[in-house]
C-alpha cells in the first residue's frame, strides 16, 4: 500500500512538472512581443498633451492604425501569471468585442495612473497567426496598457463601464 502511494505521488508529480513545462515554453516572450509591436508603432504628429489635442489625434489614428481592429482580429488568447500560468483561448466573438471595448473612447477615463503590476495578457492574433495586438490588465483590473496604442484608450485607466463590459468577457474564461 505504501508503495503504491508512493509510485502515484512520483506519477502525479512527473505529470505536473512536464504540464508544468509544457505550458511554460508555449508562453510568448511578451517583452520582446511589445517591443516589435511598439516598433510598428505609428508616431503622432503631434506630441502636445494628449487632452488639448485629442479630437485630432484620433482622427489620426483613425487614418492610421488600422492593424488592431476589429476586421483584422481573427483569434485571441488570455494568458494568466502565478505560480500555475495558465494560456485559455477566446473564441472569435469574444475576441472581436474585447478588440472593440479596448479601441472604445468610452471604455476609459482620464485619470492619474499608478505603476501598474499586469497579472493578465491578452494577444491578438490575424488570419496568418500574427500578433497584431497586446493588452495587459493590472492586478486591480482598472488599469490596461495596449501595443499598439490609440489615443481613444487615453491613458489606459478603465472607466466603470469599461471595467464592467471587459470582465464579462474575460470572467468566462478566467
Amino acid at each position: 500500500m505504501k508503495k503504491a502511494f508512493i509510485l502515484f505521488l512520483v506519477l502525479s508529480l512527473s505529470l505536473f512538472l512536464v504540464y508544468f513545462f509544457l505550458k511554460k515554453s508555449s508562453v510568448p516572450d511578451f517583452d520582446k512581443l511589445e517591443k516589435t509591436l511598439y516598433d510598428r508603432r505609428i508616431i503622432h504628429p503631434n506630441q502636445n498633451s494628449w487632452k488639448e489635442t485629442y479630437t485630432e489625434d484620433v482622427e489620426f489614428d483613425k487614418v492610421n492604425i488600422k492593424l488592431f481592429t476589429v476586421e483584422n482580429v481573427a483569434k485571441a488568447k488570455l494568458f494568466t501569471s502565478g505560480i500555475l500560468k495558465f494560456e485559455i483561448d477566446i473564441n472569435i466573438e469574444d475576441s472581436k468585442k474585447l478588440v472593440q471595448i479596448l479601441n472604445d473612447s468610452a471604455s476609459y477615463v482620464w485619470n492619474e495612473l499608478g505603476t501598474a503590476e499586469f497579472d493578465k495578457k491578452i494577444v491578438f492574433y490575424d488570419n496568418s497567426n500574427k500578433v497584431i495586438g497586446l493588452t495587459q490588465i493590472d492586478f486591480d483590473n482598472q488599469q490596461t496598457y495596449s501595443e499598439p496604442h490609440s489615443r481613444t484608450m487615453k491613458w489606459g485607466n478603465l472607466s466603470g463601464r469599461g471595467q464592467k463590459v471587459l470582465f464579462e468577457i474575460l470572467n468566462k474564461y478566467l
